[in-house]
């Protein structure tokens, strides 16, 4: 199943009725097939109608300082540009300001922002992409203290072992890091 459909679970023998859920897409026209069986069902996602701005671990637009965004639209920047090491508050020309502060970006492109909520934003806060001296996508959302999402979980661990889940938005750090930074 791709990582973008999540197929609910059955139980018992015979038959049973699996839910099959689309998380929200904020990009492009997404296309799968599953197969049970000899069956084949193909399942299509339109793409997402206008620009969008969500979590990136959970695809939702809920936000919280240190959370990484993803941020689609068209014509957002000239040309590709991914950094190398801490990341910048500028890339390829292209700036995305959470009210009057950067925030610090991973990647880039025409058609797609990825980037880390800056530390210190809160409330309600108008999001800007400025490619240049250009405002070319403004929108509003509310950056809350703490907005959990979930990246991956490991749960396949014995009694006793370690389980692992990667999450962001679970509030400020006891030792904070500086944004732009790897955890």
């Amino acid at each position: 199943v791709p990582d973008w459909l999540t197929l609910g679970t059955a139980a018992g023998a015979g038959n049973a009725e699996v839910a099959l859920t689309a998380g929200e897409n904020s990009g492009a026209t997404r296309e799968a097939v599953l197969r049970i069986g000899r069956t084949s069902v193909a399942v299509r996602q339109a793409a997402a109608a206008g620009p969008t701005l969500v979590n990136d671990a959970n695809g939702l637009p809920a936000f919280a300082p240190g959370a990484r965004f993803v941020l689609t639209g068209e014509s957002l920047a000239e040309a590709d540009a991914t950094a190398e090491g801490a990341w910048p508050d500028q890339l390829g020309g292209v700036r995305v300001m959470f009210g009057d502060v950067a925030a610090r970006l991973s990647t880039v492109g025409a058609g797609r922002i990825v980037g880390q909520v800056p530390a210190g934003v809160s409330g309600e806060v108008n999001v800007r992409v400025m490619r240049g001296d250009t405002e070319v996508l403004a929108r509003s959302v509310v950056v809350s203290d703490t907005a959990p999402a979930i990246y991956s979980a490991d749960l396949s661990a014995a009694a006793g072992g370690v389980l692992t889940v990667r999450v962001t938005g679970i509030g400020a750090a006891s030792a904070p890091i500086p944004d732009g930074e790897p955890a």
